[in-house]
């Protein structure tokens, strides 16, 4: 099964369809939404930025969704990529297709994610 794993790269600004940054208005923390080509086995997903594999508490996901807190500069992201590793879950074939930011809300489908921007509020049902 693990011979089954993918890894996709990402960065701010090069992946703008698949990845997207809301910086948070007290500066501290600030959130990444990831979305990958499939679901994932939720266990075996890695999430590594340059040489640094993240907490597991740092992010969370939802269908094909990664959401990640981030708490550097935002433009710090730009310069590294960020690498999200596992094993795609075949029994799980549902999927978000789009993801965008418009004036600081999240988009996922074309429809509004409405709440607080966070991996435990992010609609898991479309």
């Amino acid at each position: 099964m693990f011979s089954q794993g993918v890894s996709e790269g990402f960065r701010v600004g090069r992946n703008d369809d698949r990845l997207v940054l809301i910086k948070s208005s007290g500066g501290q923390r600030h959130t990444v939404f990831i979305l990958l080509r499939k679901v994932p086995i939720m266990q075996t997903v890695q999430l590594q930025w340059d040489l640094y594999v993240q907490p597991k508490q740092s992010y969370g996901v939802r269908s094909n969704l990664v959401v990640f807190s981030w708490g550097d500069d935002p433009a710090k992201l730009s310069t590294k990529d960020l690498v999200v590793s596992y094993v795609p879950d075949p029994s799980d074939q549902t999927t978000y297709k789009s993801i965008a930011v418009k004036e600081q809300k999240l988009y996922l489908d074309g429809k509004a994610v409405q709440g607080n921007l966070s991996f435990n509020t992010v609609p898991y049902e479309q």
